[in-house]
């Protein structure tokens, strides 16, 4: 099994889906081949790591869209989730239109039905492996 996912061809990070060691090397495809990079540092679970180096003020690109613009130089192999090394706008929260309920009486009644209270910037997704 992979210790990284790369979601979209067009992305230029991988999120670790394990922590990647400093040092270990992981093969991504690239359009039409693959590349080996090596980690410059540990890569928590759950973090993105670049897989090119990404110039100050270059796009960040996940989902295949871009999700932020470098503040600094983020180097191949290194962690892109800091806040220092990404600014991007963040995504607006949905505020769900209720009928005057307080959020957990709303989330306790939508619970036993399978619907979910969440905003934007908690989106999970899921891919079977």
């Amino acid at each position: 099994m992979q210790d990284f996912l790369k979601i979209n061809d067009n992305d230029n990070v991988v999120v670790a889906l394990n922590t990647i060691p400093a040092g270990e090397k992981i093969t991504v495809s690239v359009g039409d081949g693959s590349k080996t990079v090596t980690a410059r540092e540990e890569i928590p679970a759950g973090h993105k790591m670049a897989i090119c180096d990404i110039p100050e003020g270059g796009e960040v690109i996940k989902y295949g869209y871009r999700i932020g613009n470098a503040k600094e130089n983020i180097a191949e192999g290194s962690q892109g989730n800091r806040p220092a090394d990404v600014l991007g706008q963040p995504l607006p929260e949905r505020q769900h239109k209720g009928n005057g309920r307080d959020d957990q009486q709303r989330q306790i009644q939508n619970h036993g039905r399978g619907q979910f209270h969440c905003n934007a910037s908690s989106l999970l997704l899921i891919r079977s492996l």
